[in-house]
Order: structure tokens, then sequence, then C-alpha cells
């Protein structure tokens, strides 16, 4: 397991209309997500690979993967990049990436008094999930 915090991991939970994006050092932190729609993930693709210096790609296996994974590997070798995509099994991110955001922005308010388990965040959290991807990557 590499917990270098150089290392830093692209991590995408692909979906038909949005993209998830996150980018974790060696440790696991999150240094940087956004969530992309489909029609501009090139941009936000380039982007990262541009402003970054990411030493893998963690990609999720589910919805809108194959197409995902075309357009990242054109851009790879447009940019001449020599990264390789891995292919991270995506079961339970959801659930996971569901704490991850909880753990991030704790309820307020009454919300604080509901248990977790019955909660869903205010807002679309494919972010997060692409951070549990990447961490996966990661072995942790």
């Amino acid at each position: 397991m590499n917990q270098n915090p150089e290392t830093l991991i692209l991590g995408i939970d692909p979906g038909r209309v949005k993209a998830g994006i996150a980018v974790i050092d060696g440790r696991g932190d999150l240094v940087y997500r956004a969530i992309a729609p489909a029609a501009e993930l090139r941009s936000f693709f380039e982007a990262v690979l541009g402003g970054w210096k990411i030493a893998r790609i963690a990609l999720g296996d589910s919805t809108a993967s194959a197409p995902t994974l075309a357009l990242l590997e054109a851009i790879l070798v447009e940019r001449n990049l020599d990264l390789r995509v891995e292919i991270i099994d995506e079961r339970d991110s959801t659930l996971q990436a569901r704490a991850l955001y909880f753990g991030t922005y704790a309820p307020r308010g009454w919300r604080r008094l509901v248990p977790l388990s019955l909660q869903n965040p205010p807002e679309p959290f494919d972010d997060f999930a692409a951070a549990i991807l990447a961490r996966r990557a990661l072995g942790i």
C-alpha cells in the first residue's frame, strides 16, 4: 500500500448524466473534488490531468464506465501520458460516500438528532463516491 502523500490519485464515479471526480493524496486525503456534467467530462479531465501530477486513475465499474474509459484513454493518448486506468468495483461505494459526506458536512439543527442511516445528503455526492473509489485503489 502506497502511503506517499505526494502520490495523487484521480477517482472517477461515472454516470449517464454526471460524474463524480476526486483527487486524493497517498494518505487518502481529499485534495480536490467536483461533480461534472457528462457533456463536460473532457474539459474536467483535461483540467485535472493538466493541473495535477496524477500518478494513478481509478474508474468505477458501473454505469457509463465504458464510454468514460474510452474518453480517458483518448485523452491520455493525446497528451502522451503513461497512465493506466484501474477499474474499481463500486459495490457499496454509495453508502461509504454518504458516510464520508456526513463526516465532512455534519448535520445541523434538528437533523443532528436523526440517525445518519435515515438521512440522505441534500445535494449530489458523486464526488465523495469518486474519493471512495480512489481510496480503494490505494487499498484503504
